[in-house]
C-alpha cells in the first residue's frame, strides 16, 4: 500500500497511509500552510493501468516540487521514494509494502510455493513477497515464508515483525 513519510517535530518521521479509494489533500499533512476547498495540491491513484500509479496534482500557486524539480504542468507521476515539497513542508512518497500473512486470493490459476514446490490453494494462509511478488505458504504446518532468512527467489528478509527497509531518516 502506498504511503507518505511526514516529519513530525516531536516524533520524527511518521507514516501516513494513502487510501486508494480517495483523493489525499497535501493540506491534511501540513505540506501547505493554508487549507483550501478544493485542495490546491493532492495525491490520487490513477486507475488506467494494472499497476498502481499515484499522481500528485497541484495549482501553479502551490509551488509543488518533486525531487526538487517544479511540476510546471501541475501534475507528476510518483515513483517510490520521491520527495514532495509544497511550501515549507517536505514529505516522501513510498510504494514499499510489508510482508503479511493473508489468504491466497483466487486468481483463476494454480500457484506453487517457491520454497516447498507444492500448490497453494486459494484461501490458504500465504505471504506474497513485497519485493518479487512470489507467493509462499505460511501456516503452522507449512511455514515456507519464515523457513529461511530470505525469500526463496530474492533477497527480501522474511521476518514478519520487521519494519520498512527504507525510511527518509536513512538518507
Amino acid at each position: 500500500m502506498a504511503h507518505l513519510w511526514k516529519e513530525d517535530p516531536a516524533e520524527g518521521w511518521i507514516l501516513v497511509r494513502l487510501d486508494p479509494d480517495s483523493v489525499f489533500s497535501l493540506e491534511e499533512i501540513g505540506a501547505l500552510s493554508r487549507h483550501a476547498d478544493p485542495p490546491r495540491a493532492f495525491l490520487t491513484l490513477a486507475r488506467s493501468s494494472n499497476q498502481p500509479t499515484w499522481v500528485v496534482i497541484a495549482e501553479p500557486s502551490a509551488g509543488l516540487l518533486v525531487n526538487g524539480v517544479p511540476a510546471e504542468l501541475g501534475i507528476r507521476v510518483l515513483c517510490d521514494r520521491d520527495q514532495i515539497t509544497c511550501g515549507q513542508a517536505c514529505t516522501f512518497f513510498s510504494m514499499e509494502t510489508l510482508a503479511e500473512i493473508e489468504p491466497l486470493p483466487d486468481e483463476g490459476r494454480r500457484l506453487r510455493c517457491r520454497r516447498c514446490q507444492q500448490t497453494i490453494e486459494p484461501g490458504t494462509p500465504a505471504v506474497r513477497c513485497p519485493r518479487c511478488g512470489i507467493w509462499h505458504h505460511q501456516s503452522e504446518d507449512l511455514p515456507c515464508w519464515t523457513y529461511a532468512e530470505n525469500c526463496a527467489l530474492c533477497s527480501q528478509p522474511t521476518d514478519l515483525s520487521g519494519g520498512f527497509a527504507w525510511t527518509p531518516f536513512m538518507l
